[in-house]
């Protein structure tokens, strides 16, 4: 599994992976998978307000949004081009056919990512969260 890469921007280790599931609760969940990597789940979960450019075209939602959550669709089973954070809560998603998620910090925690195994949920090989100025990040052993 490929590490989190920390610098001026936090890469996240989803590179090449795609987008495999959504989920739409009271908050969005974005599941991605790599064609070698079974044993670890990498999940995205938009709690806040984000951006989304696709096919040309900028749209702002709330992630309590049903509108919003369908714009994301369109993503399903593209390949991951770019996911970075910086340090104050900023997170970018790009894809290979050139779509976008965008979420700006807030004054909540406005997304998660997560790293964890399949089998057993609760054992979390990451966790970064995104908002109120910040990104902090968790790595376990």
């Amino acid at each position: 599994m490929e590490e989190i890469k920390i610098g001026k921007y936090i890469k996240l280790p989803i590179l090449g992976f795609k987008i495999i599931g959504f989920d739409f609760t009271n908050f969005i969940r974005i599941e991605f998978k790599s064609s070698n990597e079974e044993e670890w789940r990498y999940e995205l979960e938009i709690r806040g307000k984000y951006q989304v450019r696709r096919f040309g075209r900028e749209y702002e939602f709330e992630s309590f949004e049903v509108d919003g959550f369908k714009s994301l669709l369109d993503f399903s089973h593209e390949e991951i081009k770019l996911c970075q954070a910086d340090k104050v809560g900023y997170l970018c998603l790009e894809t290979t056919k050139g779509n976008e998620i965008r979420i700006e910090d807030g004054p909540y925690e406005n997304w998660q990512f997560k790293i964890y195994q399949r089998e057993v949920r609760y054992k979390t090989k990451a966790h970064l969260i995104g908002g109120v100025g910040n990104t902090a990040i968790f790595k376990y052993k």
